[in-house]
């Protein structure tokens, strides 16, 4: 200010706004958005089906030998200063021989990097990469975290398609297309999410191979290892990693359900030394040096995690997880307008796809997410998330009860926004609205409709939830129906229905020529129902 103004200058800051596009994409701000619609007067839980957290749920306790660490860690009042740059010796040494079991090179503890979960891990790597002209290769779908941390350090992202007609492959094809010599990795994610795959070892030593030909390393997101539970067994990518440099991200959360204890790892498999004459183990060093640590009390336990805890545990998980997946699958396979290309295998997800040509008022996988969190209580991931649009990630990682609750919330939604079940509702409503007027009719067609008693087929349900609300003055009435049958292409099946009903009463029956039907179970056979409401008189008694 000068001579005594008193004029203010503007602010001088701003939020930075590709923070906000980042952190848009991510799952928990998803997830976030979609809570904010759910219906606060529905008093039934949440069915969390999109968060990979299943730590909540008491089938999922971790291992009694993890918590005993932990404790142990804290009396010994040993673990309270902070961490080296790279982590606690005793740590990177416990988690270079956890990892080593299933590897033909053994690895060393200078090649281990302890980090604040997975996403630190994560982060430190799309970070040491990230040069002005340089592009990664991402999987979709995928973690969105990947792209996130690649936007807020401006790395340029390239997408190839996992193939669910091939039970969620690499498209190497595609790698190879867009792959140029500004490439410096490509991610895998294995076993999988969001998709619930696990790599065979012959398709593994294949992306190694397209990756030496490329001349890029592989990024493997090992964060589900050894969840595997279908034909194929998990095989880490560093097992190639002679073939091609290999950068191993993992953590505790997932194997031993511990995701808020946040300790997580980056591991060099590189047995040729390539990532160390390029610069990239001294740029991961130097990155951790800005950056937080881990934990010190969590290092201090890791050694009696990774060395201590029995198989029976992991079997018992493992078990659980299964039993999860299958019920999902065979849940999901029986709810009309969602559609699951491949049993899960791995992981704690499942992806389907949805089939928008038997579902009316929905426009996208977003819009389905965002009615089903209203309607139901039901929060499951939109596929757009994930990088595929019109699909769904689902978790089955959760109570057994809640799951089954889930699913058939999941079918009831779908129902009641199949386009047959919402035709038949606008009749039904078209009809009460012009019961008075003799001879009103509405018209509304059931594709594929097969016939059924069972009370979950919608024109049954709907047609009989009506016909119980509507209430005459005493007397009778009649409904006359043209059916089309399916048998009868060119013809009609004329039949006449007498419900009998008064004002104190609900339905008493209905009388479909001449015999009797239990209304409440009443589904007629036809592809098209041509439905008139008449004013009762004696003459609608006789059929």
């Amino acid at each position: 200010m000068e001579n005594g103004s008193t004029t203010k200058r503007k602010w001088a800051f701003q939020g930075n706004p590709e923070l906000n596009t980042a952190s848009e994409i991510t799952i928990r701000g998803v997830l976030a958005m979609l809570k904010t619609y759910l219906n606060q007067s529905d008093s039934r839980p949440v069915i969390p089906l999109g968060h990979g957290d299943p730590s909540a749920f008491s089938c999922f306790r971790t291992s009694h030998v993890a918590e005993d660490a932990i404790a142990n860690a804290i009396h010994s009042v040993k673990f309270t200063a902070y961490s080296p740059t790279l982590g606690l010796l005793p740590a990177r040494r416990a988690v270079a021989e956890y990892l080593s079991q299933d590897l033909p090179n053994k690895i060393s503890p200078d090649d281990v990097f302890m980090t604040v979960g997975c996403t630190q891990a994560i982060q430190t790597i799309i970070t040491v990469l990230a040069d002005s002209k340089a592009n990664i290769l991402l999987p979709k779908p995928g973690y969105p975290y990947y792209e996130a941390f690649a936007q807020s350090c401006h790395l340029e992202v390239r997408h190839f398609d996992l193939l669910p007609e091939k039970d969620w492959e690499v498209d190497l094809d595609a790698v190879e297309a867009l792959a140029d010599e500004n490439t410096a990795a490509m991610v895998i994610i294995n076993p999988g999410n969001p998709c619930g795959n696990v790599f065979t070892y012959q398709h593994l030593q294949k992306v190694a191979e397209t990756a030496r030909k490329l001349g890029i390393l592989v990024i493997a997101d090992e964060v589900y290892g050894h969840i595997a539970f279908g034909k194929n067994p998990f095989v880490p990518m560093g097992v190639f990693g002679s073939i091609t440099p290999v950068i191993t991200l993992g953590s505790l959360s997932k194997r031993w359900i511990v995701p808020g204890w946040r300790l997580g790892w980056l591991v060099i498999n590189d047995p040729n030394g390539i990532l160390k004459k390029h610069g990239v183990t001294e740029c991961i060093t130097r990155y951790l040096n800005i950056s937080s640590n881990p934990p010190t009390l969590i290092q201090g336990a890791v050694p009696d995690i990774l060395g201590k805890t029995k198989e029976d545990f992991f079997l018992k998980i493992i078990n659980t997880i299964k039993e999860a997946a299958n019920s999902c699958y065979e849940g999901i396979n029986d709810i009309p307008g969602v559609i699951c290309p491949s049993e899960p295998e791995g992981s704690m997800f499942v992806m389907v796809k949805l089939d928008l040509s038997v579902l009316e008022d929905i426009k996208d996988d977003l819009d389905f997410c965002v009615k089903l969190a209203k309607e139901e209580s039901v929060i499951i991931l939109p596929g757009i998330s994930v990088g595929l649009k019109n699909w769904l990630r689902l978790t089955f990682a959760i109570e057994p009860s809640s799951l089954e609750d889930g699913i058939k919330r999941l079918k009831a939604f779908c129902k009641r926004h199949s386009k047959k079940a919402l035709s038949i509702n606008r009749s039904l409503v078209h009809l009460s609205n012009h019961r008075d007027q003799p001879g009103s009719c509405f018209e509304f067609f059931k594709d594929n409709h097969q016939a059924s008693g069972d009370m979950e087929d919608p024109s049954s349900r709907l047609i009989s939830e009506f016909l119980n609300k509507q209430k005459y003055a005493g007397g009778e009435m009649a409904l006359d129906m043209d059916l089309e049958m399916d048998e009868l292409r060119n013809g009609t099946n004329r039949r006449n229905v007498v419900v009998n009903q008064n004002a104190e009463s609900p339905i008493k029956g209905v009388m479909i020529n001449n015999e009797s039907v239990n209304p409440n179970s009443w589904a007629p056979n036809s592809r098209k129902l041509r439905v008139s409401f008449q004013q009762p008189d004696e003459s609608s008694k006789v059929t």
